[in-house]
């Protein structure tokens, strides 16, 4: 049986405050299976962003920079001829403008394609599903590198493994990825936007070599923590058996208003 609850008409901060008090008082009480899936969804979900290249590829060439000790070599070749970003730029603030523009990405394709409110899979769901993902990309690099102690190779502090823009960018190269095959974009039209997508996440963790606050292991490590994590929470949540769905509909007065779906 379903049902439909309409909510009063909001300003978009409240509703913005209500739709979080919602998602977090249903989670903690564990009155709802706000799209929480079991056990083996997530084991498969982790597996498959396990065997994602854009996983294991880094994951690879980290471990091998690592063992080899490239790592330093590299570091250093990188910041004296910077062969990417050039003498003529920071390649610090270029990073910025890159996460930048990757989280906006991420987030805004979320409203891109169907919105099913049968299968859960609608323009809120994508847009928290987005912003978990990222969210807790970002939580397990801040505690790596609360552990882990690496020094920057500019000497600034002990929180250079692993990269916190590397993770963030991939992981949000991850999910905007993700919110695109929810379009009707063709195979070749995805092909090119997952191209250019892994392009400019890539620059962005380059560029944090390049203005010598990363060693290459932590852009290459953090390239493939923000995949996996990223991907494995969206695969594992997204579409798994809702019981509640939000959306935002026309209000009878030219408003708009929030609208909840239960389905018991």
């Amino acid at each position: 049986m379903s049902s439909h609850i309409h909510m009063p008409q909001w300003h978009a901060g409240a509703i913005a405050r209500a739709l979080c008090t919602l998602l977090i008082a249903f989670q903690i009480t564990g009155c709802s299976n706000l799209s929480f899936p079991d056990s083996q969804r997530w084991q498969q979900a982790a597996s498959d962003s396990f065997r994602d290249p854009k996983t294991f590829v880094p994951l690879i060439a980290s471990a091998i920079l690592a063992v080899e000790d490239y790592d330093e070599q590299l570091l250093r070749k990188a910041v004296k001829d910077k062969p990417v970003f050039g003498d003529s730029e920071d390649p610090g603030d270029r990073s910025d403008d890159g996460l930048l523009f990757m989280q906006v990405m991420a987030m805004g394709t979320a409203l891109l394609g169907e919105n099913d409110r049968q299968t859960g899979n609608t323009y809120w769901n994508r847009s928290w599903i987005s912003a978990t993902s990222q969210l807790s990309a970002g939580l397990v690099a801040d505690v790596l590198k609360n552990t882990t102690d690496r020094k920057r190779p500019d000497n600034s502090n002990f929180k250079s493994f692993p990269s916190g823009h590397s993770t963030q960018a991939f992981a949000a190269a991850a999910v905007a990825q993700r919110n695109l095959k929810n379009t009707s974009l063709s195979k070749n039209a995805l092909l090119w936007t997952d191209v250019g997508l892994t392009s400019v996440a890539s620059l962005t963790a380059w560029a944090r070599v390049e203005a010598n606050r990363h060693w290459p292991t932590d852009v290459f490590f953090g390239a493939a923590l923000g995949n996996f994590i990223a991907g494995t929470i969206y695969q594992a949540m997204l579409g798994s058996d809702s019981n509640l769905s939000f959306w935002l509909e026309p209000a009878d007065d030219q408003g708009w208003q929030l609208a909840v779906q239960v389905n018991f």
